[in-house]
């Protein structure tokens, strides 16, 4: 108070009052005081509108924690009625506040789990402490929830409940963790139990042995033709073809077919007694999700499906009597091995080989190393048609299909390459048509500028330009179809020029300085103009009359998206006065132009002392 005080007799301070000199010493104090009073409730009037303001600010900032929580939060009176919920349990229940207040919190307690209810409420009054419980709640769907409630009782002086604070927690997601859990543990056992019996079942089984030295003779026969037919110089399809009918002669079986990788899938490659159907619906092995996009296993790859993408992808257990040790599956009865197939088996089995009847299947991986690139398949109609021995056969001479079959894929694809080199080629000529029509366009220039009499020379020295760019292009072209290496074609275009100049007689040699650099083939053909322009220019002017000396010519990577061109020479060098920029030969504006322009690059011109030196550097993408 005291303080309230003084800062009321310091703002009075400030105020003088008329007619005080008027006033008795009693009536001035009298008003004096009265004057401090109402200061004072002023001041405390502001400062208790401050509070008011701050509490506004702290209740809503709690009321949006408290209704924003990720947990629910409600109030219960002594009744069991609801008093007050946060939006976080209106949520769960998906039902309104005013659907919810003044309504028995127990009616919102699915029937099964209401007497644990009461149990719970009934031990909050007993011991007034907190308790805790898990039950389901009804939301408004009539589907129920998974919650966990936390009960806090407030009680009374006379130890009566006034109210319970409850806090609802969503464990749905745990429980269906917990139901998850317990159905793959049930199925794993499932899983146990039936693979422990088909190996118990199959362990009874005899092995028969081949006795008929017929059929070995057969199995001789039928090895001798179909390695006959894998190296015969004959097209991919109609060997495979062939392959397909010896070896359905050879087995007897209804169909047999071979999946070749193609990109990412396996599809068939040739079938022979398969149904059309079938052919279709199981070419593809590729699993797809729900929109219709390749499904992709954990490491990223395809995710393969079936017994067929389970054989290519590798996923076989040779202690599984259906696997072998060569990562082959069989079965002589297709409709055992469904009946006996988990819930989860049947989920990544298509199961059309069983809806199509087919009882005796065998699937044989085609390997070249380590690298499986198809699948042979056999299918029949018929239990008891495939034996260990007639698939061990298989097993051996799978190895030389596979690299058969590999070869000729190789020799297909070279046959497409040579047509693709053949088109390239084609469209090469017509780039080269297009630079020589790029320096008749030079030639244009050149004849518009000159006014002289040395204009013939002067067109002769183009067409020097023409015949040496031509050679250039034949010469670019040679070894590749997408890039050219720069230390190579360098040195062919130098010899190029020494021969077109008529340099041999003279004493001027050249030396290189050259990394091994790879460019495309547009940068190459500015590349060659720009070279062009720059040995010619050496060659022509550094050493007058018979002098002699040498040329050198670097390439390399300036940096690894940079490369730099040099050409420097020990003769006569530039006069002083000569500016490269502003200079009006042809052969530099060529230079310029095409450095700066077309290579997007930078022309630095130095004296060597002696002689000059140029360097071009430009960009290039990642080759």
């Amino acid at each position: 108070m005291e303080v309230l005080r003084r800062k009321a007799e310091t703002v009075l301070k400030n105020r003088p009052y008329q007619l005080q000199h008027l006033w008795s010493n009693d009536t001035r104090e009298l008003i004096h005081e009265l004057n401090v009073h109402q200061v004072e409730l002023q001041m405390q009037n502001e400062e208790l509108c401050n509070i008011q303001a701050e509490l506004h600010k702290t209740s809503h900032k709690y009321e949006q924690l408290y209704n924003f929580a990720p947990v629910g939060y409600l109030t219960v009176d002594a009744d069991g009625l609801i008093a007050e919920v946060n939006n976080t349990f209106m949520d769960m229940l998906d039902i309104g506040k005013n659907n919810l207040i003044s309504r028995f919190l127990e009616d919102f307690v699915i029937e099964e789990d209401r007497r644990l209810f009461h149990l719970h409420f009934q031990a909050l009054a007993r011991t007034g402490r907190n308790d805790y419980i898990g039950l389901r709640i009804k939301r408004r769907d009539g589907s129920g929830l998974d919650v966990n409630l936390h009960s806090s009782p407030v009680m009374d002086d006379e130890g009566g409940i006034m109210h319970v604070r409850v806090a609802v927690t969503d464990i749905s997601y745990l429980k269906r963790l917990e139901k998850e859990l317990q159905d793959r543990h049930r199925r794993l056992e499932d899983l146990v139990k039936e693979r422990t019996a088909r190996l118990n079942k199959i362990n009874e089984q005899l092995y028969h042995e081949i006795t008929d030295h017929e059929r070995y003779a057969q199995s001789l026969r039928f090895t001798t033709r179909i390695l006959k037919l894998l190296n015969e110089e004959s097209p991919e399809m109609d060997a495979i073809r062939q392959i397909l009918t010896e070896t359905k002669k050879f087995t007897g079986f209804d169909a047999v077919a071979i999946r070749l990788k193609d990109g990412h899938d396996y599809p068939y490659y040739r079938t022979n007694g398969f149904p059309e159907r079938f052919v279709v619906a199981e070419n593809s092995l590729c699993a797809r999700d729900d929109d219709g996009r390749i499904a992709l296993d954990a490491k990223g790859n395809p995710y393969l499906e079936c017994v067929c993408g389970n054989v290519i992808a590798g996923r076989t257990d040779p202690s599984l009597p259906f696997f072998t040790e060569h990562g082959s599956f069989w079965t002589n009865s297709v409709q055992e091995f469904w009946k006996n197939a988990s819930e989860s088996d049947r989920r990544i089995l298509r199961g059309r080989c069983h809806g199509e009847g087919y009882e005796t299947v065998a699937l044989i991986p085609l390997r070249i190393g380590r690298e499986t690139i198809g699948l042979l398949q056999l299918n029949d109609h018929e239990k008891d048609r495939m034996t260990p021995e007639l698939l061990s056969f298989f097993e051996d001479i799978s190895p030389s299909i596979g690299v058969a079959v590999k070869r000729k894929q190789m020799q297909q694809q070279l046959l497409k390459d040579l047509e693709i080199k053949q088109i390239l080629m084609r469209e090469i000529h017509h780039r080269t048509k297009n630079n020589m029509m790029a320096v008749k366009s030079i030639l244009y220039l050149q004849s518009m500028r000159t006014q002289n009499k040395e204009a013939g020379a002067v067109l002769k020295q183009a067409m020097s330009r023409i015949t040496s760019m031509a050679l250039a292009q034949e010469q670019m072209y040679k070894s590749d179809l997408t890039t050219v290496n720069l230390k190579k074609y360098t040195l062919e275009l130098a010899q190029t020029l020494f021969t077109n100049l008529n340099v041999k007689g003279r004493a001027v040699s050249l030396s290189f300085d050259m990394e091994e650099v790879l460019i495309s083939i547009d940068e190459a053909s500015y590349y060659g103009l720009v070279l062009n322009e720059l040995i010619t220019n050496a060659l022509k002017y550094a050493f007058p009359g018979d002098a002699g000396g040498t040329i050198t010519v670097g390439v390399k990577m300036f940096d690894p998206q940079t490369v730099e061109i040099r050409v420097a020479d020990n003769g006569c060098g530039m006069p002083a006065e000569l500016d490269i920029r502003s200079t009006k030969t042809l052969g530099y504006d060529i230079v310029r132009g095409v450095a700066e322009q077309q290579l997007k690059g930078r022309l630095e011109v130095r004296d060597a002392n002696p002689g000059t030196e140029v360097i071009v550097r430009f960009p290039v993408p990642y080759v």
